[in-house]
C-alpha cells in the first residue's frame, strides 16, 4: 500500500526515497501524475546533492502542449 496525502490544492502527494550512485539518499515529496510515462522530475538541488550521473538530454512536452529542454539523470527509487 502506498500512503500519501491530498493537498489543499487537491493534489495527491507521496514521499519517495531516491538513492544516488554513492549511496546517499533523499526523501522527496512528489505529486502523483495520472499521465505518468516513466520519468520523475527532481529538484536540481537533489540531483546535485546526490551526485546523480547525467544520462542524456531531450525535449519534454508539458500538459499544456508546450515543450522544454530537459536533462535525464540516473537514480534508484
Amino acid at each position: 500500500m502506498i500512503r500519501g496525502i491530498v493537498t489543499v490544492d487537491c493534489e495527491p502527494v507521496i514521499r519517495l526515497r531516491v538513492r544516488g550512485p554513492t549511496g546517499l539518499v533523499a526523501d522527496v515529496d512528489v505529486v502523483v501524475d495520472t499521465g505518468f510515462t516513466g520519468a520523475l522530475v527532481l529538484p536540481a538541488t537533489v540531483v546535485t546533492a546526490l551526485g546523480l550521473p547525467w544520462q542524456s538530454g531531450g525535449t519534454a512536452v508539458l500538459a499544456d502542449g508546450t515543450t522544454c529542454q530537459t536533462d535525464y539523470y540516473e537514480v534508484e527509487l
